[in-house]
């Protein structure tokens, strides 16, 4: 345990190395456990655990594996190979939405929680519905179809890993009224293109290619809730009811923004209603 603990509290010097995930679970264990005796030795086990430092280093490992699986999940579909992708992209959704979890400080890395942990930390019903769509998916499909099942996958993973990034809540990049704008109004991400935060706090918009763009606080709040799900006028409200500017500025920069990174294929129409 000890080992354990030093482990995660030097992680981020050494963020390559990771510790064994029983160990992980042992010490989220310890925290929430009820003593069956022994209970001053146990609370000073249990005080030794610095639940944020464990938090960040879920998030941090987890936010690694998701980025392995959208990259996957990109380059299978690029190659025709629709279930491949799928599979890759529902294993990113699903630790790209533990990195979000633990990156709002749950420590519960197990699976079969995951809905249950979904309600407690975040309580955003849009999240939660989103969550649950994704989950269940088309049904029985074609091969169109689950192709643009693993889009959708792949752009709700990006959007958590946003989130992520950002340090921020889902319902920050979650305008009201999602889907009803026509669809070729719409604004979406490219599909291979993530949000960075790097260690001197630049935020970096990276596609697979090498292509990148630092991004502002407005551009990124643009980029993140372009999903494909809103439009930019959509958008444009909805970040002058978070920033507390005024609209029609926020339209202005909006449309800015979405030009500039369209232009360099960050952004792109979305030519189908998503989701």
């Amino acid at each position: 345990m000890h080992w354990t603990l030093e482990q995660v509290r030097f992680h981020e010097l050494r963020p390559t190395l990771e510790i064994w995930p029983m160990a992980i679970e042992f010490l989220h264990r310890l925290s929430i456990g009820s003593p069956l005796y022994g209970e001053a030795e146990f609370e000073q086990l249990r005080s030794a655990v610095d639940l944020d430092l464990l938090a960040r280093y879920i998030t941090q490992t987890k936010a690694m594996y998701a980025e392995s699986y959208f990259t996957d999940a990109v380059t299978r579909l690029a190659a025709g190979r629709v279930y491949d992708a799928l599979l890759q992209a529902r294993l990113g959704m699903e630790t790209q939405l533990d990195a979000y979890l633990a990156a709002r400080g749950d420590t519960n890395t197990q699976e079969k929680w995951r809905h249950r942990r979904l309600e407690h930390i975040d309580g955003s019903p849009q999240l939660l519905g989103d969550f649950e769509r994704a989950v269940c998916g088309p049904g029985s499909a074609g091969p169109q179809e689950l192709a643009a099942h693993v889009q959708d996958l792949v752009a709700f993973s990006e959007t958590l890993n946003c989130c992520v990034q950002l340090a921020c809540a889902y319902s920050r990049l979650s305008p009201p009224d999602p889907d009803t704008a026509p669809a070729q109004d719409r604004v979406r991400r490219g599909l291979d293109v993530r949000l960075a935060r790097m260690y001197d706090g630049r935020v970096l918009v990276v596609r697979m290619d090498g292509e990148t763009a630092e991004l502002q606080p407005f551009a990124a709040l643009v980029y993140g809730c372009a999903s494909g799900r809103w439009s930019v006028p959509q958008i444009a409200d909805h970040a002058a009811r978070t920033l507390g500017t005024s609209p029609d500025a926020a339209l202005d920069d909006t449309r800015m923004v979405v030009t500039a990174l369209t232009a360099r294929g960050l952004l792109r129409p979305a030519e189908a209603a998503v989701r």
